[in-house]
This record gives C-alpha cells, structure tokens and sequence, in this order.
C-alpha cells in the first residue's frame, strides 16, 4: 500500500483558523488594553494568532513530510535493478 504524501496547505490553513480563534478568544476574555478599542485588539489578536498559528501549522508539516517512508523488505534474489523489488 503506497502511503500519499501530507498536504502541506491544509496543515497551515488549520494552523491560521486554530491561532486565531484562540487568540480571538483570548483577546475576548482579556482585560481592555488602555488606547485601544475591543474591536482594534480583536483584530490584532486575530492577525497575530493567525500568523503564529500558520508558522506551527507549516513546521509542523515539515516535520510530517520530513518523516523517512519505510520500505518494504526486497524479495529474497531480487537485484537493485529488479522494477518489481
């Protein structure tokens, strides 16, 4: 059974949604930031968990399509030029 390699965009595109709903909602039930309005932080808590949640996002896919595959064991008399080992 051949195994499909990972698909890096859906790791980021999971990444940038995880950061920021979690920034999201941390700026939600944070305390105000004095010289900025809720709306404002929101969304720089939104951009930031984005941008933080896409580069673990995208190291993490690194680190999956960076995992050697392992190979089926060669037939016993196969040679290296056998298409079929």
């Amino acid at each position: 059974m051949r195994t499909r390699e990972p698909r890096p965009w859906s790791f980021i595109i999971t990444g940038v949604l995880l950061g920021a709903a979690a920034f999201g909602l941390t700026s939600l039930l944070g305390d105000q930031v004095p010289g900025f309005s809720e709306v404002a932080a929101m969304g720089y808590m939104l951009v930031a968990g984005a941008a933080v949640g896409g580069i673990i996002g995208l190291v993490v896919a690194a680190l999956v399509a960076g995992k050697p595959e392992k190979k089926a064991p060669r037939p016993a008399g196969a040679t290296p030029s056998d298409p079929d080992a």
